[in-house]
């Protein structure tokens, strides 16, 4: 299976599948969190070294985070902070 952070990549993946299906290329998506133009990938990362095996840290978990479809460079440790980084993004590219 292809590894991706392409949104609609993992949308595709995730409606089919009807389980986190392992694309992302950061780990295991937990969760999904859309709000307005923001996407929001909640997600246990790939132990160091296990990224093709797939085995993921499930007592770890990170955010990533898209505006309109387009990646926002970077992971965080909460929600809320993914959404700061999504609002900063999304200001610049004006």
């Amino acid at each position: 299976m292809k590894i991706t952070i392409n949104l609609q990549e993992i949308k595709m993946a995730r409606a089919i599948y009807q389980e986190p299906a392992p694309v992302f290329g950061l780990g295991e998506i937990t969760e999904m969190h859309q709000i307005g133009p923001y996407d929001v990938a909640e997600f246990h990362p790939w132990k160091k070294g296990k990224a093709s095996a797939r085995e993921s840290s499930p007592d770890v978990t990170e955010f990533f985070a898209w505006v309109n479809g387009v990646d926002v460079p970077g992971t965080w440790s909460t929600l809320d902070e993914a959404l700061i980084g999504c609002i900063n993004f999304r200001k610049q590219k004006k």
